[in-house]
């Protein structure tokens, strides 16, 4: 089955329910799955920071996030002996609204303010989220929550940033490059920058991660003008644009003779779930880690990662803005009675 392993990193595992080939195979969480029903992943414990949701529809590792992780489903199996599923959350909401409170929760707990506010709270105690009455507001945070989800989960369609005309400011973002200007050949697939290294510990084989090859750099004329047109249809200013990807780039090496071209700052640092998502994916696959090259197919999808980080970055503002609303419309809650919503 498809498996979360660590954030935007979805690989196969073999489930057996009788054996002993997982340490831990959680049985009670695997049977009460509905197949592909996302699922909301939120930190167990941090070790030094709140990390805002990962979304999947696979089955979940406990280390997908650093500390633990907790999966909150959209629905699961019920719990009775009727046969299906059942929506979740269930208790103090409109059925018709439980969706769209799911969404706007998760776009709340990715507004940078949000954070910025609540952060350090929210590594001792829950995260509280603001409740709306107004079914408009809520229904417009949720539609930008759903917007996020695609984002954020590596196996969703993502048009204009995985899928069909690649978006003006992030289609020349982590591109595939040969010293030369020439195609990739298969040498240049190997992974060899040193990203990752096996080491021994307590009779396991653990991957520890590597400096690796990042070069610095100004952006090219032809970049900044890309992010200028990006910035212009999200109604940011280029320096706004720069501000939310980074003043500087990067180029990313896989060797000495082929690297990821422009990736900028701000998405190579990116981090959920106490990982930085791009520098922990290549450390499993240095060459002396997977045992063999990357394949075509898995040098394009470091590229996906990087352009579906950049628009995660360049909603920013928009997360703020919902929360800003969301908060001026909340209501309180009373000795736990449920709202109408209006």
């Amino acid at each position: 089955m498809r498996y979360t392993y660590r954030p935007f990193d979805v690989r196969w595992v073999y489930w057996e329910p009788e054996t002993k080939l997982l340490d831990e195979k959680r049985a009670e969480y695997v049977t009460a799955r509905v197949s592909q029903s996302i699922e909301m992943v939120i930190p167990r414990a941090q070790r030094k920071e709140w990390s805002p949701p990962l979304v999947t529809r696979s089955v979940l590792d406990l280390n997908a996030m650093d500390g633990g992780a907790a999966a909150i489903p959209f629905r699961r199996t019920a719990v009775t002996n009727v046969p299906g599923s059942v929506a979740n959350p269930t208790d103090g909401a409109q059925r018709d609204t439980q969706e769209a409170i799911f969404w706007h929760c998760l776009a709340i707990l990715h507004s940078p303010s949000y954070f910025t506010e609540n952060g350090s709270a929210m590594r001792v105690e829950p995260p509280r989220i603001p409740f709306l009455r107004d079914a408009k507001i809520l229904r417009a945070s949720a539609a930008l929550g759903t917007t996020l989800a695609t984002l954020l989960d590596s196996e969703t369609p993502a048009p204009g940033v995985s899928t069909g005309t690649l978006r003006a400011g992030l289609k020349t973002l982590g591109l595939p490059t040969r010293r030369g200007g020439k195609g990739l050949d298969a040498d240049d697939l190997k992974l060899t920058a040193g990203w990752g290294s096996i080491q021994k510990a307590g009779g396991s084989r653990i991957v520890m991660p590597g400096r690796g090859l990042a070069h610095e750099r100004a952006y090219t004329d032809a970049e900044r003008a890309a992010l200028a047109a990006e910035g212009k249809v999200l109604g940011l200013s280029l320096d706004e644009a720069l501000a939310l990807l980074g003043e500087k780039t990067f180029d990313i090496h896989l060797n000495g003779d082929a690297w990821w071209s422009n990736v900028p700052l701000r998405v190579w640092d990116y981090t959920l779930g106490g990982y930085q998502v791009l520098k922990k994916w290549l450390s499993y696959r240095e060459e002396n880690v997977l045992g063999r090259p990357l394949k075509p197919d898995e040098v394009a999808y470091v590229s996906e990662m990087v352009r579906r980080i950049a628009a995660i970055l360049l909603l920013g503002p928009t997360l703020d803005a919902n929360y800003a609303a969301s908060k001026a419309a909340a209501v309180e809650w009373k000795d736990g009675a449920p709202v109408e919503l209006a």
